[in-house]
Parts: structure tokens; sequence; C-alpha cells
């Protein structure tokens, strides 16, 4: 069996990448609650209420952008095989020009099920089959209905990018997804853990950079680049008390993206923040697990370079978090 984690669903002409992730975004945010608090549920992350939708995207290098995207029934279900599996979460929309063309790129959910989630119990697998379904079609369904009637819309169903084999999914899954780092709640913090979590974020934050602060580039010393920056301002939150950080490199995303555009949903580096055991818990998407999952269609020669790039990229994030933790000792 094979497994195209990439799919082209969309391609406009005679449009533009900010134009069209607008309205990507505003549909979501539309249909996900209206006044009476009806609607699908789907919430955009980095979305306020009174700002512009493209302002809760993220841009990335080249101008492309990524709309993240959640339902939190369904993270809700899908967390409940624990907290840690956030890092396959939320969902991811890339919109990205290519070929003078834009292009509507999504993450397949169910790609994603069976790299965070191939190890559930085998009861529970035919529904989070079904739920992984269910996703796939409402997030296309959505994007249709934002962009029907835009002139030079057309549907699409086109993989792009990687192709996983049965074996190769194994393989990913043997290795493992997260590097995990924690602290101690301190003992007097111990009853309200969760203000504890957020100091933890907020010192992650602080000692990675981002837009908001006069300063950006982390000065933690060591690093193999200097413009390490959180991708948002402000952290996603889960259900479950989990606090999502990303974490970027223009430097790196630029060189992820020059293997080709159709990569952007490997982008932002995500750590996963929770509470668990008395101790907060840091879950670092590991680069040697993403590389090797969402850039294998790459050229063979390019192999060593991209492997150079995974070690400097989990080096670096390692050493900002490790950074961050001890501002709290």
């Amino acid at each position: 069996m094979k497994t195209h984690p990439i799919t082209i669903i969309a391609t406009i002409e005679g449009s533009t990448i900010d134009a069209v992730a607008g309205k990507i975004a505003e549909h979501f945010i539309a249909t996900g609650k209206n006044a009476d608090g009806e609607g699908t549920g789907w919430i955009v992350a980095g979305h306020t209420a009174g700002h512009e939708p493209l302002g809760s995207t993220l841009k990335v290098p080249g101008g492309q952008r990524i709309i993240e995207v959640c339902k939190p029934t369904y993270a809700q279900r899908a967390l409940s095989f624990g907290l840690r599996r956030a890092l396959g979460l939320p969902c991811k929309i890339g919109v990205i020009e290519d070929a003078g063309g834009i292009q509507v790129l999504l993450l397949d959910p169910g790609a994603v099920s069976e790299l965070f989630f191939g190890d559930i119990p085998t009861e529970d697998a035919p529904e989070m089959a079904d739920l992984s379904t269910r996703l796939r079609s409402e997030l296309v369904a959505i994007v249709e209905g934002a962009l029907e009637g835009l002139d030079g819309y057309t549907a699409s169903d086109t993989p792009v990018g990687p192709v996983w084999e049965s074996d190769d999914l194994a393989a990913f899954r043997e290795g493992g997804y997260a590097v995990e780092l924690s602290i101690a709640v301190p003992a007097d913090r111990e009853g309200d853990a969760g203000s504890f979590r957020a100091q933890v974020v907020e010192a992650l934050l602080s000692t990675a950079t981002h837009e908001g602060l006069a300063e950006v580039g982390s000065r933690v010393p060591g690093l193999s680049v200097g413009d390490w920056r959180a991708a948002r301002s402000t952290p996603i939150n889960l259900p479950g008390g989990i606090t999502m950080v990303e974490l970027c490199s223009p430097t790196y995303a630029t060189a992820a993206l020059d293997t080709g555009v159709w990569h952007i949903p490997a982008l932002p580096c995500k750590v996963a923040v929770f509470v668990e055991g008395g101790q907060v818990k840091l879950s670092v998407l590991d680069t040697d697990f993403m590389f090797p999952t969402f850039f294998g269609d790459i050229p063979e020669e390019m192999g060593p370079q991209l492997q150079g790039m995974a070690t400097a990229v989990r080096t670096d994030i390692t050493a900002i978090v490790q950074s961050a933790l001890s501002t709290l000792q």
C-alpha cells in the first residue's frame, strides 16, 4: 500500500498567495461558529476577533503561507491516546506559488494518523481511520467552499512530494518522532501546574525570540544560525492543556523549500508543552524523523546535505529549549 502525505487539492490561476490564503482562512473562521454558537466547529490557529484572517496564517520564506486549523472535538479524541501526539496537530493547509499558478496543498490526515497513531490499540484503529477520513472530507469541502466561484479556480486531487510504502511507515514509527525534555513542577506550585506550564512557554518564547520583540533572533550561545525565532508570538492552545510553540529559522526554512515548495507542510518545527506526572513536558518533533518522512523524494545526492541540516536543526532547537528551561531553575 502506498501513502501520499501531500496532495494538491486546488489550483488557482490569476490570483496571489495572500488572496487565496486569506479567503481560505476567512471561510474557516466564518463557518466555524456563528453568533448562535452553531457551525462546523473548526477554528484557525492564531486568529483573534477583529483581526484580518490573513494575519492568522504563517508566512514562510518566498511568501508561501501555512494555514493551521483544528476541530477541538476531533483533537480531544486524538489526544486521548497520549498528549505527546499533539505533535501531529493541528491540520495544515499550504498555499504556494509553483509553475506560475497558486496551489493549495493538504497534509493528509490519514498520513498523519499513520505516523503518529499507528501504534494505538488495534480495537481503536477503525475509529481513527474513520476520523481521518472525515477530517479530510471536511477540510476539502471547506476549502472548496472558500474558493468556488473564484475566477481561475479548479478543484484537484493530485499527489506531490514523497510516497510512503508500508515498509517506510514501519521504519518511521520504529524510530520515534519526539525528543522529550522535562522540568519538575516546583513543590510550591504543585497546585497550580498550569500556570507553571505557562511560565515555561513564556521562557521558551523569550529565549527563541519572536516578531513581537524589538530584537528577533535567538541569542543562545553555539547556535548554527542566528535567526531562530518562534513562528508566532502567541502560541497555539490545544485541548488537554497543551500549548504548541512553533520554531523557525528563515535560513533553514529557505533551504528546505529550495528542495521543492510542496515540502511546506514539514514547516515549522514544533514543541508541545504539557503537564504530566508532576512535570512539565516538552516534546520536540524530531528532525531525524521529519526529514526522512517529508523529504524522501529529493535526489539521492542531496541526502547527506539534508541529513546535515536535520542534525543542525535538532541541535539548535534542543539548545534553545534547554536554555529556556535553565532560566527556571
